[in-house]
């Protein structure tokens, strides 16, 4: 088994803003780490995916319908490759890509339509490099939060091309949006055996 010496201890994590967290680890990663490296966002023209193994989740499984989701994936030399998920109700945040995916599409057999998930590739260096966030999506009308924002201040880049949902949801995305049972054929990510 490979070491996993891609998720840092002192990961920086604020519940309700995975796109922050996913920001910070890619930033927790080195560039020859991102070369190896994802960020899935995960969702639906509805914004209603279903996920499984989710801390907030029901039942055994953890299944929780997210309006969009953020994970990472990981390359590790070698055959396997991970998912980067901190809001897992697993043991530690990376899981077994293989078989974290087999789960997800297990779960799509079993939802109805609008609530199976669909998931957009995002090389982690070009997330890192372009995600920016003023957590508008995170607050009510009267400015509020819904959920409390992170310590650290919010990640902003000028001229952005992944700004807020807008960028991270865009249904036209270049990365495009793929069933989860395909997503490694389409990365090229071998599945450890």
């Amino acid at each position: 088994m490979n070491k996993i010496d891609f998720v840092s201890p002192t990961q920086p994590y604020t519940a309700y803003y995975c796109e922050e967290n996913l920001w910070w680890w890619c930033d927790g990663l080195t560039s020859k780490q991102r070369q190896s490296a994802w960020v899935l966002v995960v969702s639906n023209p509805k914004r209603k995916a279903a996920l499984a193994l989710q801390r907030l989740g029901i039942g055994d499984a953890g299944v929780l319908i997210w309006d969009y989701h953020v994970v990472g994936l990981y390359e590790a030399s070698g055959a396997t490759s991970y998912i980067v998920d901190f809001d897992t109700n697993m043991p530690g945040p990376a899981i077994e890509a293989s078989w974290w995916l087999s789960v997800q599409s297990q779960l799509c057999d079993h939802v109805e339509m609008e609530n199976q998930a669909r998931i957009r590739p995002i090389a982690a260096e070009y997330y890192h490099r372009e995600f920016s966030s003023t957590r508008r999506h995170m607050q009510s009308s009267d400015g509020s939060f819904i959920h409390p924002p992170p310590e650290w201040a919010t990640i902003t880049k000028p001229a952005s091309r992944l700004n807020e949902l807008s960028g991270l949801l865009d249904a036209e995305a270049q990365e495009g949006w793929h069933p989860v049972s395909g997503l490694l054929e389409h990365l090229k990510v071998e599945p450890s055996s």
